[in-house]
């Protein structure tokens, strides 16, 4: 097999300092007995962590007004409640290989489903982070149990039953931060079709636009054209 070493010193450059505007934030969770989950945006991540609580989860969406995927067959149960209460922000995520469609994404607005090649997403999300794309604003120190779930990646070979080859991403082990990410990463793109606001209001849970306020997308565009790290050993 060949290992995909996301040690420390890979995935912790991509850790910055600095203000997150936390606009059009998104979550990604991994479902369970234990809730893994993803928090950020467009900039990058603001938050890792793991919970038992659904409410914990659902405080989060509510704070930060994320639009969310979930894992669709770990709980099978508050994942559709959630769903149906927050409609249009919650989608559920069901791995699928798809052959024909080189995007490897499908969503289902009727079913608030997400389908996706997860070998192909998982290449994905490792390429955002060799470009330095996600970035962490989050202390180094404070991601180990997130490093480690990545160090469970490897890169095998699989045969299909008509004889096809190709190279896919497996795990062993604790993985669900892993996965975690690779929702929050499929919410990144749904939500990237939403127009940005350009200034939150500090101490309220409502974004307001203010036509003297700094345009949000330009200060982010040149945030990472000033930032980007090449990662790549």
């Amino acid at each position: 097999t060949n290992r995909y070493l996301a040690s420390s010193c890979r995935l912790l450059r991509n850790c910055v300092s600095g203000e997150n505007f936390e606009i059009n934030n998104v979550i990604g969770v991994d479902t369970g007995l234990t809730m893994s989950y993803v928090l950020g945006n467009k900039q990058g991540v603001i938050k890792v962590g793991q919970t038992t609580s659904w409410d914990e989860i659902e405080a989060l969406m509510r704070k930060y007004e994320a639009t969310a995927v979930f894992d669709a067959l770990g709980d099978l149960t508050k994942p559709r409640q959630l769903r149906d209460k927050y409609r249009g922000r919650v989608y559920l995520c069901y791995f699928k290989r798809d052959k024909d469609r080189p995007e490897s994404v499908k969503w289902d607005s009727n079913e608030m489903a997400v389908y996706a090649d997860r070998s192909k997403t998982i290449q994905r999300v490792i390429d955002e982070f060799v470009d330095g794309k996600i970035k962490f604003f989050v202390e180094p120190d404070k991601l180990g149990d997130y490093v480690k779930h990545w160090e469970t990646l490897s890169q095998i070979e699989e045969t299909d039953s008509i004889g096809i080859t190709r190279k896919v991403w497996e795990t062993e082990g604790e993985n669900h931060l892993l996965f975690a990410t690779i929702y929050f990463y499929l919410a990144l793109q749904r939500s990237g079709s939403a127009e940005l606001i350009d200034v939150a209001v500090k101490g309220s849970d409502k974004m307001a636009a203010n036509p003297q306020a700094p345009n949000v997308k330009q200060i982010e565009e040149e945030y990472f054209n000033n930032n980007k790290i090449d990662w790549r050993l």
